[in-house]
């Protein structure tokens, strides 16, 4: 399910919009949710990261502007699409921080909208690809690979550092290690599965993350960690 938010004032705007992604999903076999937000600081206050796959932002709003509310939203959440709906295309150059998809000119055209739609779908199948999924307590969280840390086993729970937060679940490490075996992780520990493009420093105890945190290494695996992550560098040169 294709998980979407519109921030717009206008309700007519939001009705356009309405009407024409309700006309684009008849013609597609994605199901979607949209929820409307009428000023950037609900949007704010209600936004979790992760929590949906597209935002399309009114530029042009009272108090704060949708670029800045769309900064702010992107500092939170690095996957998330993002599309600015405005009269005007004198905005782009500011709009860059924000990194959006990109700009549709009001009054929307259906035709531009289920254009950029379709990239939607297949960036979106792209995302999914790179996410790992978790569940606890009932709670299905999509986190992006590229924002995890390392994971950290404690008995039956594993925890999952990132680079906003920490997130929980049940496995064993040995299964998330299996399911990660072609992304660049490596078992460094019995209870650490770390991603290698944070790893600064390797030596014969321990490893050393960019966030400066530093992880135990097993005397057993320390010549296998050593070679993983010379292989990862030299893979990064080529």
């Amino acid at each position: 399910m294709l998980k979407i938010i519109a921030c717009d004032d206008c309700r007519q705007d939001r009705e356009i919009l309405k009407y024409q992604l309700k006309k684009y999903f008849t013609r597609c076999p994605l199901s979607y949710t949209l929820t409307f937000y009428e000023s950037g600081h609900d949007l704010k206050k209600y936004y979790e990261a992760y929590s949906c796959d597209v935002i399309f932002f009114d530029v042009e709003m009272p108090g704060e502007n949708g670029i800045e509310i769309a900064k702010e939203i992107r500092q939170m959440d690095r996957s998330v699409i993002i599309i600015f709906l405005t009269s005007h295309r004198k905005y782009v150059f500011s709009s860059f921080l924000a990194e959006p998809l990109q700009y549709l000119v009001k009054p929307l055209q259906y035709s531009e909208l289920a254009e950029i739609m379709k990239i939607i779908e297949g960036k979106i199948q792209d995302n999914m690809e790179q996410q790992y999924v978790i569940t606890f307590n009932g709670v299905t969280t999509n986190i992006p690979l590229q924002d995890i840390l390392y994971f950290e086993s404690q008995g039956r729970i594993i925890n999952v550092y990132t680079s906003r937060g920490v997130h929980s679940f049940y496995a064993s490490l040995n299964k998330v290690e299996k399911e990660l075996k072609e992304k660049n992780f490596v078992r460094i520990h019995q209870s650490y599965l770390v991603q290698m493009r944070y790893i600064m420093k390797v030596t014969a105890s321990a490893v050393l993350l960019s966030t400066k945190k530093e992880l135990p290494v097993s005397r057993s695996r320390k010549n296998m960690i050593h070679d993983r992550f010379m292989e990862y560098i030299g893979g990064l040169v080529l």
